[in-house]
C-alpha cells in the first residue's frame, strides 16, 4: 500500500498568523469540526481531516477557516529522477526483493519543511531499517518536483528514522529509534527479557 505525506500544521500557522494580524483580538480557544468515526475497513484505511476549524474570541465573535489536504508524494512516485521512499544501500544502490523488483518504505514519518536559497525542500523520515530520509525539491506551489535519497555513507548509515522537526535555525533535526535496543529486553532480570 502506498503512504501519502502531507502537510497540515504549517497551513493552519499560516491561517492564524494572517488571522491575528487582520483581526487584533485575543483569541479564548480554537477547535476543530468532529470526524465520524469509521465504520468500515476501507473507512479505516483512508486519510480523513476536519472540514474546518472555528477561533472563538474573548469577545463573543468566531471565524471559521475550512480545512484541507494536498497528497504531495506516494512512495513508490516517480518524482524527476528519483522514486519517493525506494530502498538503498549505504552505497545508494537499489535494494532489491528475492525476485528483482524493486522495493518501497511504507512508513513515511516525520517531515520538515526547509527554504534554502529560495528552493523549498521537504525532508522526510521513513520509520523502519534500513535507515531512510529523502529530500524532495517542491515549487512554489506544493508540487514534488525532484527526490532523492540523503546520503549517510560518512556516518555508517542510520536505522529507524521516527520523529524530526524544523529548528529554529532553519535546520533538520531527525531522531533515530530502534526498539531491540530497549534495556529492559536486554536485562535479564526484566520479565521481558528475550535471549
Amino acid at each position: 500500500m502506498k503512504k501519502n505525506i502531507f502537510i497540515f500544521t504549517g497551513l493552519i500557522s499560516i491561517i492564524l498568523s494572517s488571522s491575528f494580524a487582520k483581526d487584533n483580538k485575543s483569541i479564548k480557544e480554537i477547535y476543530f469540526e468532529n470526524l465520524d468515526l469509521p465504520k468500515t475497513d476501507e473507512e479505516i484505511k483512508m486519510v480523513k481531516i476536519s472540514p474546518k476549524f472555528t477561533i472563538k474570541y474573548n469577545d463573543g465573535s468566531t471565524k471559521e477557516y475550512p480545512l484541507s489536504y494536498e497528497v504531495i508524494a506516494k512512495t513508490g512516485d516517480k518524482i524527476g529522477n528519483g522514486e519517493f521512499g525506494m530502498f538503498y544501500d549505504i552505497n545508494l544502490q537499489p535494494i532489491l526483493a528475492d525476485d528483482g523488483s524493486k522495493t518501497y518504505s511504507n512508513m513515511p514519518d516525520a517531515n520538515s519543511l526547509i527554504k534554502i536559497n529560495n528552493i523549498n525542500y521537504l525532508i522526510t523520515h521513513f520509520e523502519e531499517p534500513p535507515g531512510l530520509l529523502y529530500k524532495t525539491e517542491l515549487d512554489n506551489n506544493g508540487k514534488a518536483i525532484k527526490t532523492e535519497p540523503i546520503d549517510f555513507k560518512d556516518v555508517g548509515g542510520t536505522i529507524i528514522n521516527c520523529a524530526g522537526s524544523l529548528t529554529p535555525w532553519n535546520t533538520h533535526l531527525g531522531g533515530e529509534e530502534d526498539y531491540d535496543l530497549n534495556p529492559r529486553y536486554a536485562d535479564k532480570n526484566s520479565p521481558y527479557y528475550t535471549d
